[in-house]
């Protein structure tokens, strides 16, 4: 065995790896892999959930997955690894995690892996899902008990949809549940009387599922992206010869204007639509004044987003922020809750939809005007999470260390940190969020950066990271 000293190591992570051979064993291990810097451990956490005031789990990059006995003071961790269908030995990046019971918690990730323990978190065993057979990343997951779950499925081509698959016991079996239709959207020629415009349908196909949450074990909220960002233009009408001359030509023309932020409501086992169009959310797509042969119904940005953050406020009541541009939106899903479709006079689409933060309205047409709130002062980057306090306030994540906090169900915020000021991580991202029962906030994010804070107090961590311009001397690297 050969042993090489490294004097002077500059780097923010590393990792001694005692035995190569026992690292990859399938499974999960807590011995073989230490981080020496940070500490306590340094892979980038996505997803963290409390069971209780002191037990929590978290998961992301690299197969890592640790516990917390102590509400988020001090972590056991591990790497979790699976044997690809080419029998190749790897290790996930896992994006979600759900703790249902003291001892049962799943959690999921890429290429289709699932993983569960049965004791708390001290071991974790490889669940085979249908997805794990095509190596599609798996989002989102959430179970109502120890055996019925439901996790998502992405469509990555325009002949299948976006799916949900359900179990009954555990993942030993699943089913798949069908996508609800998204209803009609008015795409083409805005005023060209010789091709005249179409209602155009939209379904699932090439979304992305990323949040699935439930407030009871019959109501549900499921929460992704549109397919607009990953080009399905489909052609809807002729092409028009030019802007002054209305005739059809060969060609055709292609719109994205019907594109539709994902929101599905899951109740009493049934799937039903609620995703947002410029129609549901008020907005005409007519975004000029200058209306020619060739002016087609435009997009609104709320309603080409991806959503990750999302919380279910009752039962009929959803608010989500988007991923980009500061967009919130909040839906009422009553079973009288119902708005005029704007581009189809007689059709009343399900839900009421309010549009709370809109930073860039259209700002010609007939739907011009200001951004939602004026002046708009939502700074929010990347938030993965929407959280609740006892009190009502909703808490979101984000990038910079940044917290934002809203009052009032998500009209308006302020921005807050979620992190110890003056250290040498107080700007990382902080993609993971949960609140313990007794109000214990618990951050944590880009390369295993951690924070907690009760109620009143300042936020504490024991997290260290050695900066870039430190270094090691006499480092081991062992078994290479």
């Amino acid at each position: 065995m050969n042993k090489l000293n490294l004097r002077k190591f500059h780097g923010l992570l590393v990792l001694f790896l005692i035995t190569s051979s026992a690292v990859f064993s399938q499974g999960y291990n807590t011995t073989n892999w230490k981080f020496s810097n940070p500490k306590q451990f340094g892979f980038t956490v996505l997803d963290v959930d409390y069971f209780d005031n002191n037990n929590a789990i978290a998961v992301g990059s690299n197969g890592g997955i640790a516990k917390t006995t102590d509400g988020g003071r001090n972590w056991t961790y591990g790497v979790f690894t699976f044997l690809t269908t080419a029998s190749l030995k790897a290790t996930p990046t896992f994006n979600d995690v759900h703790y249902i019971t003291s001892t049962v918690a799943y959690a999921v990730g890429s290429p289709g892996v699932m993983a569960k323990t049965t004791d708390g978190g001290a071991t974790w065993t490889f669940v085979n899902s249908p997805l794990y057979a095509n190596a599609k990343n798996i989002n989102a997951c959430w179970f109502l008990d120890a055996n019925k779950g439901v996790y998502r499925r992405v469509s990555n081509n325009t002949d299948s949809n976006s799916e949900l698959y359900a179990t009954l016991n555990g993942g030993a079996a699943w089913d798949s549940i069908t996508p609800p239709l998204v209803k009609e959207f008015r795409v083409g020629y805005i005023n060209n009387p010789l091709i005249p415009s179409v209602l155009w349908p939209v379904d699932a196909k090439l979304k992305s599922i990323y949040r699935i949450e439930f407030i009871n074990d019959s109501t549900g909220y499921v929460c992704g992206s549109n397919s607009y960002a990953v080009s399905l233009f489909p052609s809807v009408s002729p092409r028009a010869t030019s802007s002054t001359v209305c005739t059809p030509l060969a060609t055709f023309l292609t719109s994205g204007s019907m594109a539709a932020g994902l929101l599905w409501k899951f109740k009493s086992g049934v799937l039903t639509d609620y995703s947002f169009s410029k129609e549901r959310l008020g907005y005409t797509g007519i975004n000029t004044a200058t209306i020619n042969c060739s002016t087609t119904f435009g997009t609104v940005s709320p309603i080409t987003q991806q959503y990750r953050a999302m919380n279910i406020i009752n039962d009929s009541t959803v608010v989500m922020m988007s991923f980009n541009n500061n967009t919130v939106v909040r839906v009422h899903t009553g079973k009288n809750d119902s708005t005029a479709n704007v581009n189809a006079p007689g059709i009343f689409e399900k839900g009421i939809y309010d549009v709370l933060n809109f930073p860039f309205p259209p700002t010609a047409g007939p739907n011009a005007g200001p951004p939602i709130p004026n002046p708009q002062v939502l700074l929010a980057s990347n938030p993965y999470q929407m959280r609740r306090t006892t009190n009502g306030t909703l808490v979101v994540n984000g990038n910079f260390g940044r917290m934002f906090r809203s009052v009032d169900t998500g009209r308006n915020w302020i921005q807050d940190v979620t992190l110890p000021q003056g250290r040498n991580y107080t700007g990382e991202g902080v993609w993971a969020l949960d609140i313990a029962p007794n109000g214990r906030f618990l951050s944590m994010g880009s390369n295993g950066v951690v924070a907690d804070s009760l109620p009143g107090s300042p936020w504490f961590s024991n997290y260290n990271a050695t900066p870039l311009s430190a270094g090691y001397n006499d480092m081991g690297v062992c078994g290479l």
